[in-house]
């Protein structure tokens, strides 16, 4: 962002800063169909790692929050009200174990919905690893070499 601006990475951290207080999240209320996922955010919070807090039906971010660990994120959503909470109908997330009990904690009325795009990694993690296996089995020069690099070719990113 900054170098498309022209301006240093310290004025960019400035300007967000000072607009933080702009952007108070309202915690009396929540979207009906929530989303977060956690990113690599760097300097920007202690851990390294953040989430974004999405509502899924107007596509908009409603907060940026500062860890992804169970206990902040648990303090986070607390601040919100019981009722807020209770009207939330799904929270799609990644396939993180740890992000499904604090969300049946936190939104008991919510269906949990799998992230499409972890879904779809995962999947592709897994056939990879047959392949290897099979490929290993199966030696060189045999067929499935050449098969796989007709599939690794065709979808080269899987998930998108």
């Amino acid at each position: 962002m900054a170098k498309s601006l022209g301006v240093s990475d310290w004025t960019v951290r400035r300007v967000i800063t000072s607009l933080d207080s702009s952007f108070k999240p309202n915690y009396r209320w929540l979207p009906r169909h929530l989303a977060f996922d956690d990113f690599k955010s760097g300097k920007m919070a202690p851990s390294g790692m953040s989430m974004i807090l999405m509502d899924i039906e107007r596509h908009r971010t409603l907060d940026i929050i500062l860890s992804r660990r169970n206990r902040y994120l648990r303090t986070y959503f607390l601040r919100y009200d019981r009722s807020a909470r209770l009207a939330v109908q799904t929270v799609t997330v990644d396939l993180c174990t740890p992000y499904r009990r604090l969300i049946q904690e936190l939104f008991p009325n919510a269906i949990i919905l799998a992230d499409h795009f972890h879904v779809v990694a995962q999947a592709y993690r897994a056939l990879n690893q047959i392949r290897i296996q099979a490929m290993n089995n199966a030696g060189k020069g045999n067929s499935l070499m050449a098969c796989a690099e007709i599939l690794l070719e065709t979808h080269p990113n899987p998930g998108q």
